[in-house]
Formats: C-alpha cells, sequence, structure tokens
C-alpha cells in the first residue's frame, strides 16, 4: 500500500499532531487553508473553527478562541444539540473558561459535555474519562478537592481498562491527582504520583515531548512550594532548554517555566 499524498491527509488530524507537539502556529495555518476550502457553515467548517478554538486557547489568545468555539456551535447544535461534535464544543468550551481563570463558569458545560457523553458511548468509554478529566480539572481549581479527585480516579480506572496503565491519558491523570494532593499540602503523595506520570511519559512519549515538560514543570512547582528550591530551578532549566529548540516561544509551558526562572532570580 503507498504512503498517503499531503492532499489526503486530514488537515484536522495533521492539526491536532502539530498541536501535541507544541506547533501552535503551523496548526493554524493549517487549519485557516482547510476552513477556506470548506463550505461555509458545513460540518468541516465546524470541525475547523473548533480546532482553531484550541490552537487560540493554547497560544492565549482567549477572545478568538471564544470566537471560533462559538462560530462551530452556532453550525452544530441546531444540527445535532446532542451529538459527539456538541459534547467536544461542551468539553472545549469549559477547558477555555479554565485557561481564563474562570473553571465555575465552565462547570455546567464541563458536566453537560459528561452528560451527552455517556448518553452516547456508555459511562466506561474512553471518551468519558477524557470528559470526567477536563470536569476535574475546573473542579480542582474551584477547590472541590474530593470530587475533582474522585473525577479523576474515575478516569484513570477507565483508561487503565480500555488502554492499559502504560498510556499517555493515565499518565496525565495522575499528575492531576498529584496536582490535588499537593494542593492539600500532602507533599510526599504528590510526589510519587508526579514521579509515576514523569516515568510513564518518557517511556511513552520520549523524555523530551512537550507533555512530558508540562509534567516536570509540575513537579518543579511541587519542590518550589515544598522548600527544594535548587531542585526546582534545576527542574525549570530543564524543561526551557528542552523545549526553547522545539516549540515556538510562546508556548504555556516554555512560558511558565521562564516565568518561574525570573522568580527564581529576584
Amino acid at each position: 500500500m503507498s504512503e498517503p499524498t499531503p492532499d489526503e491527509i486530514d488537515p484536522i488530524e495533521c492539526a491536532q499532531l502539530l498541536i501535541l507537539g507544541g506547533h501552535y502556529r503551523q496548526a493554524e495555518d493549517v487549519l485557516l487553508t482547510a476552513r477556506r476550502d470548506a463550505v461555509a457553515d458545513s460540518e468541516e467548517d465546524a470541525r475547523c473553527a473548533n480546532g482553531l478554538g484550541v490552537v487560540y486557547k493554547y497560544l492565549g489568545r482567549y477572545d478568538d478562541a471564544r470566537r471560533a468555539y462559538e462560530q462551530a456551535r452556532a453550525v452544530i447544535e441546531p444540527a445535532d444539540p446532542a451529538g459527539p461534535m456538541m459534547a467536544t464544543l461542551l468539553h472545549n468550551l469549559a477547558g477555555l473558561a479554565h485557561s481564563r481563570g474562570q473553571s465555575a463558569d465552565g462547570e455546567a458545560d464541563a458536566r453537560r459535555a459528561v452528560e451527552l457523553r455517556v448518553a452516547l458511548v456508555g459511562a466506561d468509554h474512553e471518551d468519558v474519562a477524557a470528559d470526567l478529566a477536563n470536569l476535574g480539572v475546573l473542579l480542582e481549581a474551584q477547590g472541590k478537592f474530593e470530587e475533582a479527585r474522585a473525577c479523576f480516579e474515575r478516569a484513570v480506572a477507565i483508561f487503565e481498562r480500555v488502554r492499559g496503565r502504560a498510556h499517555p491519558e493515565v499518565a496525565f491523570n495522575l499528575g492531576n491527582l498529584a496536582a490535588i494532593a499537593e494542593a492539600r499540602g500532602r507533599y510526599e503523595e504528590s510526589q510519587l504520583l508526579y514521579d509515576e506520570a514523569l516515568a510513564l511519559q518518557r517511556d511513552l512519549l520520549g523524555s523530551g515531548h512537550p507533555e512530558t515538560m508540562r509534567t516536570l514543570n509540575n513537579l518543579a512547582y511541587l519542590y518550589r512550594v515544598s522548600g527544594r528550591r535548587a531542585e526546582a530551578v534545576a527542574a525549570y532549566r530543564t524543561v526551557v532548554a528542552t523545549l526553547e529548540p522545539q516549540v515556538s516561544a510562546d508556548h504555556p509551558v516554555l512560558r511558565a517555566a521562564r516565568a518561574q526562572l525570573d522568580r527564581e532570580a529576584v
């Protein structure tokens, strides 16, 4: 079987791969081109708009992200208000609210996304696990730690059953559980969870992958708040040195690590 040509590659899938690698501006270019080629107000147009919303969220262009998501919603909601694309849009709108520091505003959308997804695929599907993790992040930000922990633990259980323990989503949610333990002052528990998440990500994604660096950046924060300044600085420097050659300067993890190093230098 011959390799697919660039014209045969789905632009949404291409953009998703670029986003995973932290190449947000290239993803934006792919999606803008695809959207120009799509029929206005079609499902393809809505998919591209949703993808652009994801890109703009990561770039910190929150108003543009909201606008793109709402453009997609205006197409999808009248046509299929309880379908998978609607669940995805609600998931993404909730995630945007969290990024803007408005987690309480996004909670209803996150809960609705879970409800829709359960109705569509059943309670034990990995897509439900992803929605539960998203809801957990919003709950954690509001200090609703017990419900957030339950969401993350349920997500881990689903992903582990479907994909096995050695899976990136398991690692991601172990990191979420670590953040809750950290917020409650359980630093040893948090360290163990971060260590397991990092070990999984290094094996599955590679030591230099942006998601691995995201977890290391979070672990560095744990070091800082628990008084281990030298370890924190070393970890932040590793994050910066690893990400600088491979992602754009506005990558959120790179920005966060640089900001922490600037604080430590004061």
